[in-house]
């Protein structure tokens, strides 16, 4: 890279920082967390539904527990919206400037403690009869073995992204991916608010460990 021309040869002598500039590389930009957040979301439901269909048929008589039930209704709701909240969350944590994901922690946290208060209410005032022939055996297994493919493509998706701080993003990842398998596991397994809490949503704090521990494994901090 030449700073200077000789004058002696008539050149014109360039700043040095045009002479930085004609050296930079055009770099691709980050990807939209509009656009990321959009492509993981319908990736997650589809692969975390279709490996539910594949290994075992729905509750059937969830239709009728939520035709009848307006807080389970509203329970999936809240740990629907606490997956979305956290999957922006982690896409934004760590990112250069990210207010974004910092103003969602507070929201986030009421949220997921709304989520969890609603579905233990049920333990003093159950909303519907539980029907145990619904049980699905190894149903805390497969939360966290359905979560993983939602899990890794946040990592990829985080991965394009310059991401300082790896650990947080990504266990804020696992749980995104673990609300979902949950919520999803609500509508396939037994209703029994204990075992709703035990066997469907403690498992999220294995998938969220797995995924900062992979991301400082396999994402460089930037």
């Amino acid at each position: 890279m030449a700073l200077y021309n000789d004058p002696n040869e008539g050149g014109n002598r360039p700043s040095f920082i045009d002479a930085l500039a004609d050296d930079l590389q055009p770099i691709r930009p980050a990807q939209s967390v509009k656009h990321a957040l959009v492509a993981w979301s319908i990736f997650s439901w589809t692969i975390t539904g279709s490996l539910l269909f594949m290994t075992a048929p729905l509750d059937l008589g969830i239709a009728g527990t939520l035709s009848i039930s307006p807080r389970k209704v509203m329970e999936f709701i809240l740990v629907a919206l606490t997956a979305l909240v956290s999957a922006v969350a982690g896409f934004e944590w760590g990112v250069p400037g990210d207010t974004l994901a910092r103003r969602l922690l507070l929201p986030l946290t009421l949220i997921g403690l709304l989520s969890i208060s609603s579905i233990a209410s049920g333990l003093f005032e159950p909303a519907t009869e539980s029907l145990v022939l619904s049980l699905r055996p190894y149903c805390n297994i497969q939360i966290v073995a359905f979560a993983f493919p939602g899990l890794a493509l946040g990592l990829v998706v985080m991965a394009n992204r310059s991401i300082f701080r790896p650990v947080a993003a990504g266990a804020l990842m696992g749980v995104a991916a673990g609300m979902i398998s949950a919520s999803s596991m609500q509508l396939a397994c037994h209703s029994d608010p204990f075992h709703a809490i035990v066997y469907h949503f403690m498992p999220i704090a294995l998938v969220a460990i797995v995924g900062g521990v992979s991301a400082r494994c396999f994402i460089a901090p930037r």
